[in-house]
């Protein structure tokens, strides 16, 4: 009766044609680890780039006191 909510949709049929879901251990580690690396580098540029906006208001604060 309702086959197309058996089909996947064309975005769903295009991204498993594109990027196929790796199977073997291997290579899901490799990519997890990949992922890891990626989230850790751009959190502990987050945390950088916030320690830095501290310091600028905190002299921005001290130099309107003066």
């Amino acid at each position: 009766m309702n086959e197309q909510a058996n089909q996947p949709s064309s975005h769903e049929a295009q991204a498993q044609e594109e990027d196929p879901i790796p199977t073997d251990l291997p290579t899901l580690r490799g990519e997890i680890d990949t992922m890891i690396e990626f989230i850790l580098f751009h959190y502990s540029h987050a945390i950088e780039l916030t320690h830095r906006l501290k310091r600028y208001r905190k002299a921005e604060l001290e130099a309107m006191n003066r």
